[in-house]
């Protein structure tokens, strides 16, 4: 319910945009495949840690800012605080961010992409098969060692969450926003990502010349006003003479 009415909140500030000589123009959309991310982008295993110290298993994440990085390089700098993005999931649900909050230049915390692939553990030692022709088949380590990746762990500003909410986040592709005092922000299954320019550019209203010169300068001039004249004061009677 909560989303429906930011989301209501949102389009109603786009119609408010729209209405005046304000717009958002559409720039790209990203399909999100956490299969393809793997084989594009370097996954960083992330660890969620909550105000009350309950946490999570370590998880495949990337931020937001990589993911879209090939289109965001192609914006220019004075354009870019300009941007909004929109995440949507297979439900028809979506939720807004602004630039400064997926840019880790702009804030400590950026927005992240966490889905329910775990980080397994290393163990102490490793049986590995014999390969072709009697050489070592080195598969297993190779994985093995993929698997380290970078470590690091998220501190949120959430005291806790339940059980059930723990399971959402972590079931599917979830944008997190670590900022936030709460969760319903955090879209989970996310399959594709819009990126909007918002525009204010002014347009200037273009005065037709008509060539016509007569009468400007007149028209221009500053006439004074004539001083009023004074009425003309009646002739008095003449007044008898004494005899």
């Amino acid at each position: 319910m909560k989303r429906i009415i930011a989301l209501i909140i949102v389009l109603f500030s786009i119609i408010i945009y729209s209405g005046s000589a304000q717009s958002f123009v559409k720039i790209a959309e990203i399909p999100i495949n956490t299969t393809e991310l793997e084989k594009t982008l370097q996954y960083v295993s992330t660890q969620l840690i909550f105000q009350s110290r309950q946490q999570t298993d370590f998880h495949y994440t990337y931020e937001i800012n990589e993911i879209l990085k090939p289109v965001i390089d192609t914006i220019k700098t004075k354009d870019k605080p300009r941007l909004v993005f929109v995440f949507e999931n297979q439900l028809g649900q979506s939720v807004m961010a602004n630039y400064s909050e997926i840019e880790n230049l702009l804030t400590n915390l950026p927005a992240v992409l966490m889905y329910g692939k775990k980080v397994q553990k290393v163990g102490d030692s490793l049986l590995l098969g014999d390969g072709k022709d009697g050489n070592v088949d080195l598969t297993q380590l190779e994985e093995q060692f993929a698997q380290f990746g970078t470590k690091k762990r998220l501190h949120l500003q959430i005291k806790n969450i339940s059980v059930d909410e723990k399971a959402r986040i972590l079931s599917d592709a979830t944008v997190i926003f670590p900022k936030d005092l709460r969760t319903d922000r955090w879209i989970s299954g996310v399959d594709k990502i819009t990126i909007y320019k918002y525009s204010s550019d002014r347009v200037e209203k273009e005065v037709p010349n008509t060539g016509e010169t007569e009468g400007v300068e007149q028209n221009n001039r500053q006439i004074k006003p004539e001083k009023p004249t004074k009425p003309e004061r009646p002739d008095r009677p003449q007044r008898p003479q004494k005899k």
